[in-house]
């Protein structure tokens, strides 16, 4: 017996799928069967029709006749054969259990499958049907008889030998069907198949009732048992042991009703008791005489003779799911069969022992209840182990499965219920679902490790799982896990009942981290909308300001020098022109109000809004009797600017025209615009007598200051030209948007030109706000210079030449540190005396400069910003500015502050967080993207991230909230939280 015997699957089983393909030598094992299957099934129905054919001659009168009136051999043959036959009522109980035996054979040929398990079981039916029919033995006479041959030799190897060697075999091989032999194993294999062979042969030795008895009766049930055992729980996949399961409780329940049937017959025999004998005619045969013969096993022998059928329909159950998953009915089925046979068996045995009168069956009655009542509940516990394995009590698995809520539950994570419900009920798969208020439901999903590749969507069974009368998700196991009958149909039942509430928990706590959430962002909404407003209202209080000194105060100053002119000529008695003067007077305060009203509300200018910056410029410094005169030739007619081009060269030209007259009352005074090379030019020309300007004022007044503000806020430059007896001009140009700012340097090579320092802040206008803050808080009032810095000390131009970039700025826009580092830059180069601070301003350079991630070098930029302030080496007021605007700056970008000095407190292990946090915090605060600080790989999803940003969240908000955690564990946990909420926003 030597390569593997397998063919191709037709079974649905996990172990028919299993089976290999035939090779070379498999396909010759195939022939062989099919030599010996028909080699069987032809010598069987010879011999059960001979035997039938004896059985009604000797009990039909008619038939009798007719065939003892025959001639031939045959013929007598048969009525010779006839007067050694059976009772009619066993001949028939006789044919009865090989019909039953036939049947079975066919329905494992065309439900079984083709595993050799199946085969060798079709063989074993077909044989025994013939060797073990009592009346057909009678065959054997009348083929010797008519034909002169002998069958009973051919009768022992094919029925006896053959067939009761493949059952065995049969048993032996299940549940995988197939048996792969290699090296030493084939010499193994071939010992075994002999012995198997030797031990059907030996039955024809014995009586044949009493070789059934122990062959089918005793032998298959305990080789089959103990070949089966080995599978219970080393069988390769959950479903070869399910179905060893099954078989091994068959096997069992036979051989305990074998056994107290044989303690039944064994009493009774002894104690004389008749109706055991059964009349064996194959004693006749032999030639032991015409009295008949036999042995008292009568229930045994027709207990095998239909067991035998039991055990092949038994392993067709096993292949079949669908009959498999019905194994309520027989537990069910076992159990009763073992009850009755205990209980009947007391019953026919204390009676027996009493006498056959009516005391004998009342005791007899009595016995029997009492065993009723002793075995019953105990052969129920003993099939249902047997069929289920150590299967847990539904109460012990409803409180297993509670325990593990509540700790799922007070953790927000619902991971660890799938795996406790499918390790305490014994399932492949469990699937739980839980439907999230306002969110796709989510899925958690648990299979054994050895369960396979994942079973299909019809291969579940699916439990709702409610809270009230709201189905909130759902609990779905493997139909394997059902297997046990209403009452495992039932437990799974309870277990989705128990979990209403835990599902519901979850809900409860998804919708407050939603509202957390909202109420955290509503929070920082508002906190951010006061920043906004603190900043809003401080920028509003500096342009009312600006507004005041460029528009209004070019009123009233107007105003009072016409107030000066009216009582000079009421002083002089012209009267007359006073009153006219009076008139004017009134017109202008009627402006001036008008001004002021305009600035109260936040607009510039009605007429600027309205009419434009050329139209408006005439209008307002520009009269019949003006000496102020407007020159707009170069600007094409009505062209229109953007409103903060227009604002800010308009009040330009009116602080620049208001000077013009109070340092130099009654002269002309030029404004000209033009456009060139993509840009805005304006200037401001009187005719009075000029000065030289001082390069050491800082910064000028606060009208100089305003203008340098309000152009450089729209990116412009603005220059000042002055010389005794030239008068004095103000020149600027702001890029025009939508062409390339082409704007022309202020020329500084004339000695009477002071260019003011603009900061350069148009590339990074758009920047964060640590840029601008850095600008504002190092633009100390007085500190820029009002001309050029070639005169200042030599600290000054190394100052400037420490703190120039070594390569040139890149084309893109600026970063947050390059654009803070921009400002530093211009400022430091406006600075007046610039060595005390400028050491400072270096040491921040190098700090934006530095390594480490960009927060982390603008935290250390704000640190020595602060310490600049507090040391005070530009005065009170500069410093009160410095450490505003930096702790402004601070509360804007508090999060990524506090984000950057967790990861340095982690790397340093200034904070240390439990278990495996610390890792997920470092690489949580690090560099990279959000699928690298999350753990995820680099494909992953966006809902992934999601996800992982979610649990991430859960975990961190959890430890925060921990009665255990210190406070710099809470502290990190928030900090964490935080940086989870900014990716889910992210995301």
């Amino acid at each position: 017996m030597t390569g593997t015997l397998a063919a191709t699957p037709r079974v649905t089983g996990g172990d028919a799928r299993a089976a290999a393909r035939p090779d070379d030598a498999g396909r010759g094992w195939v022939a062989a069967w099919w030599v010996v299957l028909a080699a069987c099934a032809v010598l069987t129905l010879v011999w059960l029709v001979l035997g039938a054919l004896v059985a009604l001659a000797a009990h039909v009168p008619a038939i009798g006749a007719a065939v003892a009136g025959a001639e031939g051999t045959w013929s007598a043959g048969i009525v010779e054969a006839a007067a050694l036959g059976e009772p009619a009522g066993q001949a028939v109980l006789d044919y009865l259990a090989s019909a039953v035996n036939l049947a079975v054979a066919v329905v494992l040929w065309r439900r079984g499958g083709r595993t050799w398990t199946v085969r060798l079981l079709i063989l074993a039916m077909i044989g025994s049907a013939g060797a073990f029919n009592l009346q057909a033995h009678a065959a054997t006479l009348v083929v010797r008889r008519g034909s002169g041959l002998e069958i009973g030799e051919l009768h022992q190897i094919l029925l006896h030998g053959v067939a009761s060697a493949a059952y065995v075999g049969a048993l032996l091989l299940f549940p995988a069907g197939v048996a792969a032999a290699r090296g030493g194993q084939r010499l193994l294999v071939g010992l075994a198949g002999i012995a198997l062979f030797a031990a059907g042969v030996g039955t024809a030795l014995l009586p044949h009732t009493v070789s059934c008895v122990v062959f089918f009766g005793f032998g298959v049930p305990l080789v089959g048992a103990l070949g089966v055992s080995r599978h219970l729980r080393a069988g390769a996949t959950p479903e070869r042991r399910d179905q060893a399961r099954l078989l091994a409780t068959v096997l069992t329940g036979v051989l305990v009703t074998a056994t107290v049937l044989a303690l039944l017959t064994a009493v009774m025999a002894a104690s004389g008791q008749p109706g055991l004998t059964l009349d064996d005619p194959t004693a006749r045969h032999s030639g032991a005489g015409g009295g008949g013969g036999g042995e008292p096993t009568a229930l045994l022998f027709w207990f095998a003779r239909f067991s035998a059928a039991a055990l092949a329909l038994a392993v067709l159950a096993a292949y079949r799911p669908r009959l498999r998953a019905s194994a309520d009915r027989l537990h069910r089925a076992l159990t009763v069969v073992v009850v009755v046979v205990a209980v009947g068996g007391t019953v026919a045995l204390l009676a027996t022992l009493a006498g056959r009168g009516p005391a004998g069956w009342v005791l007899g009655a009595a016995g029997g209840a009492a065993v009723y009542v002793a075995v019953s509940s105990r052969v129920d516990r003993v099939v249902e182990r047997l069929l289920h394995g150590r299967r847990p009590t539904p109460y012990r698995v409803l409180l297993e499965v509670a325990e593990v809520s509540r700790t799922a539950a007070a953790g927000g994570d619902l991971d660890r219920l799938p795996e406790a419900v499918g390790r305490h009920l014994g399932a492949r798969t469990v699937q739980l679902t839980a439907r999230r208020p306002g969110l796709r439901p989510r899925t958690y999903r648990w299979r054994r490790s050895d369960a396979g590749d994942t079973a299909p969507a019809d291969e579940l069974v699916t439990f709702p799982v409610r809270h009230g009368t709201e189905e909130i998700g759902a609990l779905s196991v493997d139909a394997e896990a059902v297997a046990g009958g209403s009452e495992r149909h039932q437990l799974l039942a309870d277990v989705a009942d128990s979990l209403g509430a835990v599902l519901q928990a979850y809900r409860v706590e998804i919708e407050l981290e939603r509202q957390l959430r909202a109420a955290v962002s509503h929070g920082e909404q508002i906190a951010t909308s006061r920043r906004e407003a603190v900043a809003e209202s401080d920028g509003e209080r500096r342009a009312i300001e600006r507004n005041l000194h460029d528009g209004a105060q070019h009123h009233l100053v107007s105003l009072r020098l016409s107030l000066g002119l009216v009582e000079h000529q009421v002083a002089a008695g012209k009267l007359d022109a006073a009153r006219e003067r009076l008139a004017q007077l009134a017109e202008q305060v009627d402006t001036a109000e008008a001004v002021l009203a305009e600035t109260a509300t936040g607009v510039s200018s009605a007429t600027l809004a309205d009419r434009g910056l050329v139209e408006t410029l005439r209008q307002e410094v520009a009269g019949p009797d003006s000496t102020v005169t407007v020159d707009a030739t170069g600007v094409p007619p009505g062209r229109r600017y953007g409103a903060d081009v227009e604002s800010a060269v308009y009040f330009c030209c009116l602080e620049s025209v208001n000077n013009a007259r109070k340092h130099a009352p009654g002269a002309r005074v030029t404004v000209t615009l033009a456009e060139a090379d993509g840009a805005l030019r304006f200037a401001v020309r009187d005719e009075g007598p000029g000065f030289t300007p001082d390069p050491s004022a800082a910064g000028g007044g606060r009208g100089v200051r305003n203008v340098t503000t309000r152009v450089a806020a729209v990116g412009g430059t603005v220059a000042l030209r002055s010389a005794p007896g030239a008068g004095t001009t103000v020149e600027g140009s702001i890029p025009l948007p939508d062409r390339a700012p082409a704007t022309e340097d202020p020329d500084t090579d004339d000695p009477d030109t002071v260019v003011l320092a603009v900061p350069a802040v148009a590339a990074a206008r758009d920047a964060p706000a640590a840029s601008q803050a850095a600008r504002d808080a190092l633009a100390p009032s007085g500190s820029l210079a009002a001309g050029a810095a070639r005169d200042a000390p030599a600290a000054s131009q190394a100052a400037r030449d420490a703190l120039a970039p070594d390569t040139p700025p890149p084309a893109s826009e600026p970063s947050e540190p390059s654009a803070l580092l921009d400002a530093v830059r211009a400022l430091v180069a406006g600075l007046e005396r610039p060595p005390p601070v400028a050491m400072r301003l270096a040491a921040i350079a190098d700090e934006l400069n530095g390594p480490g991630p960009g927060t982390v070098r603008a935290r250390r930029a704000l640190d020595a910003l602060d310490a600049l302030g507090r040391a005070g080496v530009a005065g009170p007021a500069w410093s009160r500015r410095v450490l505003y605007e930096t702790e402004r700056t601070r509360l804007a970008g508090a999060r990524e502050t506090a984000q950057a000095d967790l990861a340095d407190a982690l790397r340093r292990r200034a904070v240390v967080l439990p278990g495996g946090e610390q890792e997920a915090a470092e690489r949580l605060t690090g560099p990279g993207p959000a699928r690298a600080r999350l753990g995820l790989a680099s494909e992953a999803s966006d809902g992934d991230v999601r996800r992982a940003a979610e649990e991430q969240l859960g975990v961190w908000r959890a430890r925060a909230t921990h009665p255990a955690s210190t406070r710099t564990v809470r502290d990190a946990a928030l900090v964490l939280a935080g940086v989870c909420e900014a990716l889910l926003a992210e995301t």
